[in-house]
């Protein structure tokens, strides 16, 4: 839209500020993104799995949120194990506890990365596996569920085939994976993202032309200092597989996480995993999430990341591996900011979304408007679901709301203008102008700028 001042009442130009580094905790808060929670729960029991099993899972929800409550996380990644119906149908106690976890994340404004699985011990595989037909069954049972749930569910992990739901050869040989896998897409809603372990997945059960295949996310649950054949394109970067993930995974969701530290010494020669071979894995692959329970702290132990929290991250350093950031990040309103390589992967992991320009021109009652987003994170905002350009009235409650461009459009640096006409309910009155970003459960983000935010709303001008 070309805005020609001369020809309004009133005429508005600015270029907001970009959010100081010493205010990002206030992006702590944004949905759908960021550093995750990884929790389990046996569906059969109600009990915890693993270290913690015996335990009551809601118990162990409870102490894992408040151990990483200084982290902040929106999202957790929640294994809903099935093993214990391997053999016959869901009951109403099985969904009645699987909702009952579900209210407890949401409580702590939590979405789940949810995944179905049946086999947590992986000594006795085929002890724990259940049958394609019940997979299936299991499947028609659980769509309900997922769509009564939709709002509380930020992506789902396809899991169902394999120790932890990761699709081993071994267990995929025994299963019909790709009847699992249309069962899977066609009952879910079809606005979920799904997530496959490995690019091969994807590749061998559907054709370049299915419609399935705009859905079909990645999780990787192996990254660690060099690239793995246990990674989801293998170990090749020239392969065609990894050529594919370089183009594709800017249009999906992307989950991640590092090996258990105490791997370290088995993988990584004992030693602290690479944070920024890391970074640069997840801003090439455009990872909206990545684990905080792996390399973390175990077991009363410090691994990768406790280390990266410290390590200095400096600009010179991100131009010098091409990695993203807005100026003002490393910037304080009286002078430098002081930040490390765990502050920039918390931060920059999905989406940083900051106004770059903002136009406005109003005319009588039309209020024309010229927004120009800039996203300084790895992917873009997927999980959310829609943008929004509001008229506030002076209590600031929402008088016009238009929905703006597709979420999808905001790819890491790469600017996005919108241009929208507004009219206001009174042409006398004066009006706040602010957008809004806001996901399936009615949660909202701020943009990386110091403007005024409140109710979910970010604040352009005041007097419209």
């Amino acid at each position: 839209m070309k805005m020609e001042p001369s020809t309004y009442d009133h005429y508005y130009s600015f270029k907001p500020v970009g959010l100081y580094g010493t205010s990002t905790l206030e992006l702590e808060g944004n949905p759908d993104r960021g550093l995750r929670l990884e929790m389990y729960l046996d569906v059969a029991s109600g009990r915890d799995t693993y270290d913690e099993a015996g335990r009551g899972a809601l118990e162990t929800l409870e102490e894992e949120v408040l151990q990483y409550l200084p982290d902040q996380p929106r999202l957790a990644q929640t294994y809903f194990y099935l093993t214990g119906y391997k053999e016959r149908d869901l009951d109403d106690q099985a969904f009645e506890r699987m909702q009952t976890y579900l209210y407890a994340l949401r409580r702590h404004r939590i979405k789940s990365v949810l995944r179905f699985a049946y086999i947590f011990d992986d000594v006795n595989l085929e002890a724990q596996e259940p049958s394609t037909r019940q997979v299936v069954r299991h499947i028609q049972q659980l769509a309900p569920f997922v769509r009564d749930n939709r709002h509380v569910i930020h992506v789902l992990q396809i899991g169902m085939i394999g120790a932890w739901g990761e699709w081993d050869v071994a267990a995929r040989s025994r299963m019909h994976e790709r009847l699992i896998l249309e069962q899977f897409l066609a009952a879910m809603p079809d606005d979920l993202f799904v997530q496959v372990r490995y690019m091969n997945i994807k590749n061998v059960n559907f054709e370049p032309d299915d419609p399935f295949r705009k859905r079909i996310g990645f999780h990787d649950d192996f990254l660690i200092h060099i690239l793995h054949p246990r990674n989801t394109a293998g170990d090749d970067s020239s392969s065609e597989e990894f050529k594919q993930l370089d183009k594709e995974s800017a249009d999906v969701l992307v989950d991640g996480e590092l090996i258990w530290g105490r791997a370290n010494g088995m993988y990584a020669n004992g030693e602290s995993i690479d944070g920024l071979f890391v970074a640069e894995r997840l801003r090439r692959h455009h990872f909206t999430s990545l684990s905080l329970k792996r390399n973390y702290m175990e077991d009363g132990k410090r691994y990768s990341m406790w280390d990266w929290q410290q390590q200095p991250c400096t600009s010179e350093m991100l131009d010098a591996h091409r990695l993203p950031y807005e100026e003002n990040w490393f910037r304080s309103p009286a002078g430098l900011a002081s930040k490390t390589l765990f502050d920039y992967i918390k931060d920059y992991l999905g989406y940083y979304i900051k106004a770059e320009e903002v136009r406005v021109g109003v005319r009588g009652a039309e209020v024309n408007v010229s927004v120009t987003l800039l996203n300084y994170g790895f992917a873009a905002p997927l999980g959310m679901k829609r943008c929004e350009m509001l008229l506030l009235d002076k209590d600031e409650r929402i008088a016009v709301a238009v929905e703006m461009h597709s979420l999808a459009s905001l790819k890491s640096l790469e600017p996005v203008h919108c241009a929208l006409k507004l009219l206001k309910p009174d042409r006398v009155k004066r009006y706040k102008l602010g957008i809004r970003l806001i996901n399936s459960a009615r949660d909202c983000a701020k943009l990386a700028n110091e403007l005024h935010y409140a109710n979910g709303i970010n604040i352009l001008h005041d007097n419209i």
